[in-house]
């Protein structure tokens, strides 16, 4: 598995350096140029490697970060700029042991990551089962503090044990 994330400038457009950053990604897991690697949509809008389909894909921007993570099984990765808490959100879309977890907007945003990486892993995009699912329950997760930013991560296949997450 290969995961970056790469803070960008002010100006620069965060879906097109989240796709650069995933066919750099690619391009080293591949062993081919990142120039030869292309991104396209399927339907549901969950982007893929159309030149290699056992390859799979994630992405993810928020404010000026940007993510991406490909692996050779369903793999999903989000980031978020850490902020204010959303009690709102806490409320209708935690478990009981998610939000007996939360102390601090960091916590908050590390927990929401955690879900919206497994739900990008299973290609559904967020669904009802949001509220049921507690990431923290999960073994296939790991989730990053980088500065402002909380990111996870989560993969079908697992994690090597000298897995990193890089800043680009």
């Amino acid at each position: 598995m290969t995961a970056y994330c790469k803070l960008i400038l002010p100006g620069q457009n965060p879906h097109l350096a989240a796709y650069a950053l995933a066919r750099s990604a690619a391009s080293e897991v591949l062993g081919i140029p990142s120039g030869d690697v292309t991104i396209e949509k399927k339907p549901s809008g969950q982007p893929f490697f159309p030149s290699h389909r056992s390859l799979f894909l994630s992405i993810s921007h928020s404010r000026d970060m940007v993510a991406a993570a490909v692996d050779f099984s369903p793999v999903g990765i989000d980031c978020q700029k850490i902020e204010a808490l959303r009690p709102l959100v806490l409320k209708k879309c935690f478990t009981a042991e998610e939000r007996a977890s939360v102390l601090s907007p960091c916590d908050f945003y590390r927990i929401w990551t955690r879900k919206e990486a497994y739900f990008k892993m299973l290609g559904t995009g967020i669904t009802d089962e949001l509220r049921r699912f507690n990431s923290l329950a999960c073994g296939n997760i790991q989730s990053f503090i980088m500065g402002e930013y909380a990111i996870s991560l989560c993969s079908q296949g697992g994690f090597p044990s000298n897995f990193t997450l890089t800043l680009k």
